[in-house]
């Protein structure tokens, strides 16, 4: 499976991120900021996923919250919401 499409892409970090939050991973600043630079220039359902979770991960539930908030206001989609409650 290609990495390179972003959809691919943003569905390989959602597991990667839900994983490190799973088990109470830390990520580096310098990882957090490139990640969420890079999936702040997609609007799937699976990048803002991740988004919301690499906030988690990061620490920044207030950021994760709001950010899935948002995007339920903006999108009913049932993947969004499981991924808010995870």
């Amino acid at each position: 499976m290609a990495a390179g499409i972003p959809q691919e892409k943003a569905v390989e970090q959602l597991q990667m991120y839900a994983e490190m939050l799973r088990s109470g991973a830390t990520i580096l600043e310098l990882d957090y900021r490139r990640a969420k630079r890079e999936l702040e220039g997609t609007k799937t359902i699976n990048s803002i996923s991740a988004l919301g979770i690499l906030h988690a991960v990061a620490g920044f539930e207030d950021r994760s919250i709001e950010l899935f908030e948002h995007a339920l206001s903006e999108f009913n989609d049932i993947i969004l919401a499981r991924n808010f409650v995870f």
